[in-house]
C-alpha cells in the first residue's frame, strides 16, 4: 500500500527542512504546498478559487513585509487559513490522483489539522500527518522578516 506523509505547521517551524531530510532518508519525492499554490494560480480561475489569490491580489507577489506590517496577527492567520482551505483542494487532488510516485511527502502551511482530520479519502493509501510548531515568537518574527514567508524552500538555511 502506498504511503503519503503530510507535514504541516506554523511558518518557520521547519516543515521544508523536515520534508527534505525525510525525503533524502526515505528516497521519496516531496512537494510543497507553496508549489501547489503557485501551480493552482496558473491553472484555476480567480473567480472559482478567490482565496488562493488573496495574498497575490492584495499585496503583489513581492511584498510580504508590507503585508505583515499592515495586518493584525489575527487577520494574517485568518487569511492564511482561508488560503489553506483553497490550496487543500489541490493537495487532495495530488493525493487522490493516480501518480507514478506511489509514496511521497507533501509539506506546507496549507496542511492543517482541521483539514486532515476525518477525511474520507477516495484512495487506498496510508496517510500519516505530522504537525510542527515553534513557540519562540521572537525567533519566528525574525525569521519571517529576514527570510520572507514566500521564498523558495531550497533557499532556506539548513
Amino acid at each position: 500500500m502506498a504511503k503519503i506523509v503530510l507535514i504541516g505547521g506554523s511558518p518557520t517551524a521547519g516543515k521544508s527542512y523536515t520534508a527534505r531530510r525525510l525525503a533524502e532518508e526515505l528516497k521519496l519525492p516531496w512537494i510543497s504546498t507553496d508549489t501547489i499554490r503557485e501551480q493552482m494560480r496558473w491553472i484555476v480561475r480567480k473567480e472559482d478559487y478567490p482565496d488562493a489569490f488573496h495574498h497575490f491580489i492584495e499585496t503583489g507577489p513581492d511584498k510580504a513585509v508590507e503585508y505583515l506590517t499592515h495586518h493584525t496577527a489575527q487577520e494574517i492567520v485568518d487569511h492564511q487559513n482561508q488560503e489553506s482551505a483553497e490550496i487543500w483542494k489541490g493537495v487532495r487532488g495530488i493525493i487522490e490522483g493516480d501518480y507514478a510516485w506511489g509514496d511521497f511527502i507533501v509539506e506546507g502551511v496549507a496542511i492543517l489539522p482541521k483539514l486532515v482530520a476525518n477525511q474520507e479519502w477516495k484512495i487506498k493509501k496510508e496517510i500519516k500527518a505530522i504537525f510542527l510548531i515553534d513557540e519562540d515568537k521572537d525567533r519566528v518574527r525574525n525569521t519571517i522578516f529576514t527570510r520572507g514567508l514566500w521564498d523558495e524552500a531550497n533557499a532556506y538555511p539548513r
